[in-house]
């Protein structure tokens, strides 16, 4: 058995493999552990030197505003390869967009979200480039001033159920809020009125949505951190973060 093992450690195409995975283990980290060209805000340190910063599954934002009283209103952390500073306060937010809007006009790509799920035809995750371009303009054509004054009847229409809706259920407010803003869509975009919570395109539409929110949440996929595992997504767990 040794023997055997001796030989295949010193066959071609051990060494050869060995050899690579040093070399990019050696390029990983070197990427990891590089200075940025850039002061970076604090952060705190790193959970892991491949992963990067843990982000809870649950509760994510509540962990945010603890990092926020400890670092400031902004603060940087790692996921993968990728370094992300957060913004945690309006004020914040509002300085940064009005000073350096033109550095700001883009987007973080979503491969999970964005590419996976939506299949790079939601505009909200639609990088910045001539694909965005033509979204724009698509939307653009449709919610100009002139024409949203045609969408007077349908609103109005709408915001009638919406009270009677409250109404009947006011415990339902929610569930009727919902409704509203698919049934405006809806008949906008396909003619259709949905007239309860409970029409089958209004809770596909919300399921839609809830099932967008969920894989936004930041460090809930390691694809996004790590886009080499784009290829392999659908077939391994790795591609996935916590559960």
């Amino acid at each position: 058995m040794a023997t055997s093992l001796i030989d295949i450690a010193t066959q071609p195409q051990s060494i050869a493999v060995v050899l690579l995975s040093a070399t990019l283990l050696g390029v990983i980290h070197k990427r990891l552990t590089r200075p940025n060209s850039l002061p970076l805000p604090p952060g705190p340190p790193a959970d892991s030197w491949i992963f990067g910063n843990t982000i809870p599954a649950v509760y994510g934002y509540r962990k945010f505003e603890e990092w926020t009283k400890e670092y400031g209103p902004l603060f940087t952390l790692r996921q993968g390869f990728t370094t992300v500073v957060v913004i945690g306060r309006l004020q914040a937010a509002i300085d940064i967009m009005e000073k350096e809007g033109a550095a700001t006009v883009d987007r973080p790509t979503s491969i999970a979200a964005g590419e996976t799920l939506s299949g790079g035809m939601r505009v909200l995750l639609t990088p910045a480039g001539e694909r965005f371009k033509k979204m724009r303009r698509a939307l653009h054509a449709h919610l100009q001033p002139k024409s949203v004054s045609a969408y007077a009847p349908t609103l109005m229409q709408s915001a009638r159920q919406h009270m009677l809706d409250i109404i009947d259920e006011p415990d339902r407010h929610q569930d009727h809020a919902k409704r509203y803003a698919a049934a405006v869509v809806m008949a906008l975009a396909y003619g259709k009125i949905p007239k309860s919570y409970f029409d089958p395109t209004v809770l596909a539409v919300n399921r839609c949505l809830t099932r967008l929110g969920n894989n936004l949440r930041p460090g809930l996929w390691r694809v996004d951190a790590w886009p080499l595992l784009r290829i392999s997504q659908g077939a391994s767990g790795w591609a996935r973060g916590r559960t």
